[in-house]
């Protein structure tokens, strides 16, 4: 939950003191504001430090109430995270990287319009010695292909308007909820997209505020053909680092400095920036790309057949 900050333009005004008493009381409330604004920004800046600052507290206290008189002896339950103090002092340290994490993680932060945190769908990881080439592997991956299919066109296709509800609100909570079946990824764009779809294909509805008890069309055969050929089959293809990683070529760390110098503005390729960073050679990235094709190929055949039923 993120940590909110005290609005002293949003609090009610107080009418001004009459008395000495008053006078005191509205100076001490205004103090204690200040005082908690400073230790809510100060915990969510530094979370680790705070953690630190707790657990010292905490020893301290507990030296007293068991009458240590050697904080060492403390100290080493602390180093250790073994005993009571150790434990609590060591789970304070875990929460507060937690939460550093979640302000620092960019895809923890990501919601949709409804407020909802909602995490990326990751594509398959591939070990070193890993093949996904083989008659045998390939099968593996068309079944698991296929079950996603058939998970893809189960998703109802129809749903009814909750009340306060528009097209774009509806249109987060539709993809937040459909994201395990179809591999999609939310951004701002996606969002406003999936809105001007459900407008639509939805025409008398377009602009209207409140969809309470509207029966809204979500999906279409057009756009569950469209899914299963795009995200879905996102979904179940290793990228080309993973291909490389598989062949003994590279290693996350490696793939991870490539996505980097990307982050920082590299508009090439993850290939061309393994190549220049000499993690992997050319012949290295066309073996990659080949592999990757020939399981989209097989994913293809997989797709056109299933489709056929319906």
């Amino acid at each position: 939950m993120p940590i909110e900050r005290f609005d002293r333009t949003a609090a009610p005004e107080h009418s001004q003191p009459t008395n000495w008493f008053e006078a005191a009381y509205e100076g001490a409330v205004h103090k204690a504001k200040v005082a908690t604004d400073k230790t809510v920004n100060m915990v969510k800046d530094h979370p680790v430090e705070s953690a630190v600052i707790a657990g010292v507290a905490i020893v301290g206290t507990y030296a007293l109430l068991k009458g240590k008189g050697d904080i060492r002896l403390i100290s080493n339950e602390v180093k250790s995270g073994e005993g009571v103090i150790g434990k609590v002092v060591k789970d304070a340290g875990s929460e507060a990287n937690a939460v550093k994490a979640a302000f620092e993680n960019p895809t923890l932060a990501r919601k949709t319009i409804d407020g909802a945190a909602i995490p990326d769908v990751a594509r398959p990881l591939l070990e070193k010695g890993s093949s996904l080439t083989t008659p045998e592997a390939l099968a593996a991956t068309t079944k698991k292909y296929e079950a996603g299919l058939t998970d893809l066109f189960k998703l109802p296709r129809e749903t009814v308007g909750e009340a306060g509800q528009t097209l774009d609100n509806l249109a987060a909570k539709t993809l937040q909820s459909r994201a395990g079946t179809t591999g999609e990824r939310f951004t701002e764009a996606a969002t406003k997209a999936e809105a001007e779809r459900l407008a639509t294909l939805n025409p008398t509805l377009k602009g209207v505020s409140d969809l309470s008890g509207a029966k809204v069309t979500v999906l279409d055969q057009d756009h569950l053909v469209k899914l299963a050929g795009s995200d879905l089959q996102f979904k179940f293809t290793p990228q080309l680092g993973q291909f490389l990683k598989a062949g003994g070529k590279i290693t996350e760390e490696n793939i991870a400095e490539a996505f980097a110098l990307q982050k920082e503005g590299n508009k090439k390729l993850l290939g061309e920036i393994l190549v220049d960073l000499k993690h992997a050679t050319t012949a290295d990235v066309e073996q990659a790309f080949t592999d990757q094709n020939t399981v989209k190929a097989a994913l293809k055949a997989a797709r056109e057949e299933f489709l056929k039923k319906f």
